[in-house]
């Protein structure tokens, strides 16, 4: 299997460094030679699967609220109910 190298140093070694480029409102991660500092790619700062897992979470845990809410308000409607039908 070919070997990764920089395109500018043929350096074989690379590095993660994050970044905020100029006129961004988000960080960035850069994949660079640990050499020269070339860059060879990015990567978001923040993993879009991690942001999706933390969304769903916070959404489950809203739902689970609003349902005891449901259930507690369907209970004193039948007890109410109850109450009127004696």
């Amino acid at each position: 299997m070919a070997q990764t190298k920089c395109g500018f140093c043929n350096n074989t070694s690379f590095e993660l460094k994050e970044t905020t480029p100029l006129n961004s409102n988000f960080k960035m991660y850069f994949i660079q030679c640990n050499s020269c500092g070339h860059p060879v790619g990015t990567v978001d700062y923040r993993n879009t699967n991690v942001i999706l897992d933390e969304v769903k979470q916070n959404l489950q845990s809203d739902i689970e609220g609003v349902s005891g809410q449901v259930n507690s308000l369907s209970f004193e409607i039948s007890r109410i109910l109850r109450i009127l039908n004696n």
